[in-house]
């Protein structure tokens, strides 16, 4: 009978220790949720600025190209802005595949201020 008994402890001892490990488990994962649900606003917020900023870059790209007394330089930053961004919103945010394009924005200002030089000398 004591034989039975001490089976019966070692098997309480073990369930008892197996609920305090899905205890342990539970708050875990409960821990885990919360912070992937941070996560998920802030990159919800950091997505909202990124494109608040494109479009405010895009505004100021539009009346740009309407003024013609704006320096070419200062035209030429703001619309370089709006095409880095514009990539970084569609291949990061919007998820749209990349076109076979060779030239990247900073290839095309490279291109545009080597002929400028060219012009002037």
């Amino acid at each position: 009978m004591s034989e039975q008994k001490t089976e019966e402890e070692k098997e309480d001892m073990n369930d008892g220790k197996y609920l305090e490990l899905c205890n342990q488990l539970k708050e875990m994962n409960d821990k885990r949720d919360i912070e992937e649900r941070k996560l998920k606003r802030k990159l919800y917020d950091y997505k909202h600025v990124l494109l608040s900023a494109y479009g405010i870059i895009r505004s100021a790209d539009e009346i740009m190209n309407t003024v013609h007394d704006i320096p070419y330089e200062a035209a030429l930053v703001i619309d370089v802005a709006r095409q880095q961004l514009r990539e970084f919103i569609d291949d990061e945010i919007l998820k749209i595949p990349k076109n076979d394009n060779p030239y990247d924005a900073i290839e095309i200002l490279a291109t545009i201020i080597t002929e400028d030089n060219n012009i002037e000398q």
